[in-house]
């Protein structure tokens, strides 16, 4: 193993390494706590390993390797995480309920939420590479990591595109064309669509901190069309106060009854009885 390739969940970690794929003949493995045993058992045989997790996290033995942080508006990829647990995890929450969990990140999970994530990375990184700027000229900023890492030269005629990656299928995300959903929008600030101006308030309460240490500013001028419904307030104010108690309770439970059970068996239960419990609370 050579060099991490991490970033908080949805921030263009996927597209990073279909360019090492696609455009360097590079493969990548996965280093996860919850899944590595079952799935990635052999990561440290690739040179490149991508990882989510906190790098205090990381097996001692490899925190010295080269690392690459790979950093996004946390608000664009806390709406895009909301859409994948409705379309992976068939969550029947709303996509802003789901965007409060993850805001929130109590108890240390969602990675440990966007602003622990970043600085714990942002620290010890030796290369941070902006979401925004891999999009617009990909290459460019791959070659960023030259200085501690051999790059062959690149097959420029193979980089992929955000739309490619969706639509003809991608080594990472959507292999055989299987999960065109992988891939959302990649548009950097389309979080306003999805994002009332509520959820964004409590973003910033929460993150802003560190969103305005990496250049990114709090927009007050937008409009989405959830903002004038006066059920969303109140869905919020109910699962604030109801359904995080649930969560911490529920998940407690779960834990003790299943603790020789595999990560995802204790997570399907959860999210399933979690469903039934919130749909009585509406």
């Amino acid at each position: 193993m050579k060099l991490w390739l991490a970033s908080y969940p949805r921030s263009g970690n996927t597209f990073f390494r279909n360019i090492l794929h696609d455009c360097y003949s590079i493969s990548s493995s996965t280093f996860d706590t919850q899944i590595e045993f079952r799935k990635y058992v052999d990561y440290e045989s690739f040179d490149v390993v991508k990882t989510h997790e906190l790098f205090e996290l990381l097996p001692p033995h490899l925190k010295d390797i080269p690392k690459v942080y790979i950093l996004r508006d946390g608000r664009d990829a806390i709406v895009s995480q909301a859409y994948q647990m409705i379309n992976y995890k068939k969550s029947t929450l709303a996509p802003y309920l789901l965007m409060i969990d993850m805001i929130l990140s109590k108890d240390n999970s969602h990675y440990g939420g966007w602003s622990s994530n970043v600085e714990s990375w942002s620290r010890v990184s030796d290369v941070i590479i902006k979401f925004e700027d891999l999009i617009l000229k990909p290459i460019d900023e791959v070659s960023r990591i030259k200085d501690i890492y051999n790059l062959p030269n690149p097959e420029l005629d193979n980089i992929p595109s955000f739309q490619s990656q969706k639509n003809d299928g991608a080594k990472y995300g959507n292999p055989e064309n299987k999960f065109q959903h992988f891939f959302r929008k990649g548009i950097p600030g389309s979080w306003r669509d999805d994002m009332p101006m509520i959820i964004q308030d409590l973003f910033w309460k929460y993150h802003g901190n560190t969103m305005s240490k990496y250049g990114y500013t709090f927009d007050n001028n937008y409009k989405n069309v959830l903002d004038d419904k006066i059920s969303i307030k109140k869905n919020i104010i109910k699962y604030l106060v109801y359904g995080k108690p649930v969560d911490k309770h529920l998940y407690k439970i779960l834990l003790n009854i299943t603790i020789n059970k595999p990560i995802y068996f204790l997570l399907s239960l959860y999210y399933i009885i979690r469903e039934l419990l919130y749909s009585i609370i509406k």
